[in-house]
């Protein structure tokens, strides 16, 4: 079967006080993270919290990390790949305070559809 080239994909998400998923791999793919964009859009520092979970378990990526009032944090050359049941799931201090934008690479594995 011939490999596909990976498809670039991005998600956004507003986060709030309650852990919330922010991406999940699609069923049939697996994901390699390239950035995650994180924007405080707030007059106030915020805190940040995120998680990669693998099915089983919780890691912390970013624990209460501080973003700067009116300023953003950029993820980069983080390289985590993420199989079928994996998720990557945050929080904020403060609702409506933190946006979140994850980009990825998709790639189609049919052996786990």
């Amino acid at each position: 079967m011939p490999i596909t080239a990976p498809k670039l994909r991005s998600v956004g998400k507003q986060l709030t006080t309650s852990g919330a998923d922010i991406y999940a791999v699609p069923v049939g793919f697996s994901s390699t993270i390239r950035s995650i964009f994180i924007c405080n859009i707030t007059g106030t520092d915020r805190h940040v919290t995120l998680d990669w979970y693998d099915g089983a378990t919780s890691f912390n990526i970013l624990g209460e990390k501080v973003v700067s009032a009116n300023s953003y944090l950029n993820l980069t050359d983080i390289d985590l790949a993420l199989a079928k049941g994996n998720k990557i799931t945050g929080l904020a201090e403060a609702n409506s305070a933190i946006e979140i934008i994850v980009s990825v690479n998709e790639y189609y594995t049919p052996h786990d559809a």
